[in-house]
């Protein structure tokens, strides 16, 4: 998405998120994200580029915990150089591990919380897996720098910065872990409300998988 796409209004400075500094206006734009039969999509990632005014604090590694046999939560945002602690709250062991080009790790059977967090120092989308518990999934997207990236909540909402004024010519680029390895770029479509819009995805509702019986096992 090119700047020329996107009009920035710069009113006041203030923080947001994890260590990241952007200038803000008097209001923000929310983005709903639907799926293919219109009902809110969760864990979708917006990604904003060449955006020069923000400023990362990468020093304060994430958490991606481990709870029930899942990773919480399924989606992560962070930017390259920054590291994940991955704690085990569960009372079976875990392995986590990544095979991911972008970033690849491998920490053993485990309880509690390791030593040392993961550091990821290359950009792109990294699959996290666990060697015991086959159906545990998660996703990390590791942003460029001068990106903001965010993900859609349970409602499938994503709230944008104030410093990003959106209108019906405005795309962005969106990646959900069911919609292929690189993110797309959308249309934003109004709604009745001027500082909200919607995006269709051309995907299903994820679908639950039950976990298999092995899995019961304390390893």
């Amino acid at each position: 998405m090119s700047t020329q796409q996107t009009t920035l209004k710069y009113i006041k400075m203030i923080v947001i998120g994890v260590g990241v500094s952007v200038i803000y206006p008097l209001s923000a734009a929310n983005i709903q994200i639907l799926n293919s039969n219109g009902q809110p999509l969760q864990d979708v990632v917006a990604i904003i580029e060449n955006q020069e005014s923000v400023i990362f604090d990468i020093q304060v590694p994430e958490i991606i915990d481990q709870v029930d046999k899942k990773f919480v939560p399924r989606v992560k945002v962070i930017h390259v150089g920054q590291s994940i602690n991955f704690p085990n709250s569960d009372q079976t062991r875990h392995h986590v591990y990544s095979f991911s080009a972008a970033n690849s790790f491998e920490i053993k059977l485990y309880k509690d919380t390791p030593a040392n967090p993961v550091l990821f120092d290359h950009a792109g989308i990294v699959t996290l897996g666990c060697n015991i518990h086959d159906l545990m999934i998660g996703y990390v997207y590791v942003a460029k720098p001068n990106t903001l990236a965010f993900v859609s909540d349970e409602q499938g909402v994503i709230l944008l910065p104030g410093n990003l004024i959106m209108d019906t010519t405005s795309k962005i680029m969106l990646w959900h872990y069911q919609d292929g390895l690189q993110p797309k770029e959308f249309q934003l479509q109004p709604t009745s409300n001027t500082n909200e819009f919607i995006v269709q995805m051309d995907i299903q509702q994820p679908v639950q998988r039950k976990s298999k019986s092995f899995g019961q096992n304390k390893w």
